[in-house]
């Protein structure tokens, strides 16, 4: 469920925006080719970004679960969530 237009996920693959992102740069070798998002506001200020260390080989996916969570599925990291608290902040949650 999106949360009503106030946040979007946006990723960047290779330098276009995707629902997803995917770490393209060498330099960084435990990110290359894994997934990274960002949580923008409906301005597209930037909220929150994460790299996952999600590898983009595997089967993964990215989705809003609620108005204020987000859940990752990979099958070679797992399910993560990340969620927004009172204090406005998103921290990923057990």
């Amino acid at each position: 469920m999106k949360p009503a237009g106030r946040y979007a996920i946006m990723t960047t693959a290779r330098g276009a925006h995707e629902v997803t992102t995917i770490g393209a740069d060498k330099t960084d070798p435990p990110a290359y080719l894994c997934v990274k998002f960002e949580i923008q506001d409906s301005a597209g200020q930037l909220l929150y970004a994460e790299q996952t260390r999600a590898s983009a080989r595997m089967r993964w996916s990215v989705g809003w679960d609620g108005n204020e969570r987000v859940v990752l599925e990979s099958s070679d990291i797992g399910t993560y969530a990340w969620e927004r608290g009172s204090d406005g902040q998103w921290h990923r949650v057990p």
